[in-house]
């Protein structure tokens, strides 16, 4: 892990959602922002983030908050949108949890700021 849980946990003494961060626990907080590392090095498409960036160090605080508020945000959700009983019968399904839906609006916007537009693909 790049940045340790200090780092992080001082980011968000001043932030609205200071709170809720510090509601979970110190191995759930260190999983969250270990993941959140991952993302953001995956997005911007290096090995490993730069904590020295400030961009990149606030794009990872902030996606760490919204996966640690949101475990399942990888898990597909899947909804009946149509349905048809005449004869054997037909259901539809739309597939949910798109890429915008597994990002935090504020770690985009960060990451935009460094540069890096977002990479959204189709699936």
């Amino acid at each position: 892990m790049t940045l340790d849980l200090e780092q992080v946990d001082g980011y968000f003494e001043s932030h609205l959602k200071r709170e809720r961060w510090e509601a979970f626990t110190a191995s759930e907080r260190a999983a969250a922002v270990r993941m959140a590392e991952l993302d953001v090095a995956a997005h911007l498409g290096t090995g490993r983030i730069d904590p020295t960036e400030i961009f990149q160090y606030c794009a990872v605080c902030e996606q760490a908050l919204f996966l640690a508020v949101n475990p399942d945000v990888d898990d597909l959700r899947t909804a009946v949108v149509a349905e048809s009983v005449e004869g054997v019968g037909s259901r539809r399904y739309a597939v949910s949890g798109g890429a915008p839906g597994r990002w935090s609006k504020r770690a985009l916007a960060f990451l935009r700021r460094a540069g890096r537009p977002p990479r959204i693909g189709r699936g």
